[in-house]
């Protein structure tokens, strides 16, 4: 039967973990690690098989393909892998936010990422290989269409959440609340739903969880009373800084 895998970012010590979760045991070993060459490794690294303090990540099976999307957060960059079969310490296909596998600065471009925090992996009507990245340093959700049904190295964006363009990033320290902009936000955690075409993204700083329907303005927003607002607080209604969704 078919395998089902877990794959954990264990972020301090700078690696993917794979379980295989196809029966679960309490306190079950890994059976890979993907960004270190063996269990006992912790290195952070730039090249194209290690990462920097990595966080979200999600897979997607196209074809007879599985591909991994990592977002390795210190190297302001996105790693892919494909996952079909898993080794140890395996290099990744391609890389997104960077023009190459050595390079990690931080940029606000059409091609550049700053300090990226989770991804969403999908196929669209068409089949098509997508990704949506929380850029966080840059206040921005960027999205991604790779025409070709793999991942390309270098790719641009296609579509830019939460900016006017693709050269503009509000610093942290910036405050804005409206339908479209996520101001000092740094959003973090992000999830689609692909039936519908509604995009989750938890704007941390300014205390909710924004929707997208279709759309490069929000069309709402939950933790909050209105789209404009952004005071946290303790209540049935309100969130406190959300990260995952």
């Amino acid at each position: 039967g078919a395998t089902q895998m877990l794959f954990v970012s264990d972020t301090g010590n700078n690696r993917i973990l794979v379980f295989n979760v196809t029966s679960i045991t309490d306190c079950e070993p890994a059976v890979n690690v993907l960004g270190q060459i063996n269990f006992t490794s912790s290195t952070p690294r730039l090249d194209d098989m290690g990462f920097t303090s990595p966080e979200g990540l999600d897979a997607v099976i196209k074809g007879s393909e599985v591909y991994l999307f990592v977002a390795d957060t210190g190297s302001n960059r996105v790693l892919a892998y494909n996952v079909k079969t898993v080794v140890d310490g395996e290099t990744a296909v391609a890389v997104i936010g960077q023009p190459d596998f050595v390079t990690s600065s931080a940029g606000t471009t059409i091609q550049k990422l700053n300090s990226p925090s989770d991804v969403d992996a999908y196929l669209d009507s068409e089949s098509m290989l997508s990704l949506v990245v929380s850029d966080t340093g840059n206040s921005r959700v960027l999205k991604y269409d790779f025409p070709g049904g793999s991942p390309v190295t270098n790719e641009i964006a296609r579509n830019v959440l939460g900016q006017t363009d693709f050269t503009t990033g509000a610093p942290l320290s910036t405050p804005s609340v409206t339908s479209s902009n996520f101001g000092q936000s740094g959003p973090k955690g992000l999830e689609l739903n692909t039936n519908n075409s509604i995009l989750y993204v938890a704007d941390t700083n300014n205390n909710r969880v924004v929707v997208f329907e279709g759309s490069t303005t929000s069309t709402g927003a939950f933790g909050q009373p209105d789209i404009n607002s952004n005071t946290a607080g303790l209540t049935a209604k309100r969130f406190d800084h959300p990260i995952s969704v």
